[in-house]
């Protein structure tokens, strides 16, 4: 079924599955988390004015680290 394993009903092939959050999970001191560039894209797709400014620091985060 398309989407299955998508956070969204409304989903596109661009999407990451829940399964691959896992698999790609970055483990911090022993605990897995989902990476920042997979949250950035929901944030993203949502769109809303809290989910831009979570954007904001994201990126500025990611650019500092790399």
């Amino acid at each position: 079924m398309l989407g299955e394993g998508s956070f969204f009903s409304n989903y596109s092939p661009e999407d990451p599955t829940v399964e691959h959050q896992i698999k790609t999970a970055e483990v911090i001191d022993g605990l897995p988390f989902v990476k920042l560039k997979f949250i950035r894209h929901f944030k993203e797709k949502l769109g809303r004015e809290k989910d831009l400014k979570d954007i904001g620091i994201i990126d500025q985060y990611l650019a500092v680290k790399n």
